[in-house]
C-alpha cells in the first residue's frame, strides 16, 4: 500500500485507506475520495505543488500533504479506446 504521492503521472490506483483528520477526510469524502475508488494522476505540479488527479470524470487538483494521507493500491488503468459497442444491431469499436 503506498500513498497517492508516489504514483507516477498516468497511473491508476483504488483508494484504500484515508489516514486523515476528521474534518479533512469529510472534506476528501465530499470530494469523491473514498475506498475503493479508482483514481488517476493527470499531472503533478513542480516544486511540491499540487497533483491533478481524475476519478471518472471528475477531475480534482490536491495538495500533496493532503494526498500523502491518501493511501492506494494501482491497478491498471481504464481504457475506453478499444471497448465494443452494440447499438442496434450494428457493432462499433
Amino acid at each position: 500500500m503506498t500513498n497517492l504521492n508516489s504514483l507516477a503521472i498516468g497511473e491508476a490506483a483504488v483508494i484504500t485507506l484515508l489516514t486523515a483528520e476528521v474534518r479533512l477526510q469529510q472534506q476528501l469524502c465530499a470530494l469523491g475520495f473514498r475506498p475503493g475508488r479508482q483514481v488517476s494522476v493527470v499531472r503533478k505540479a513542480g516544486f511540491s505543488g499540487p497533483l491533478h488527479l481524475r476519478m471518472g470524470v471528475t477531475e480534482v487538483m490536491l495538495r500533496r500533504r493532503e494526498a500523502q494521507q491518501v493511501y492506494v493500491v494501482s491497478v491498471e488503468p481504464e481504457h475506453d479506446d478499444e471497448t465494443d459497442c452494440s447499438v442496434g444491431g450494428a457493432e462499433y469499436r
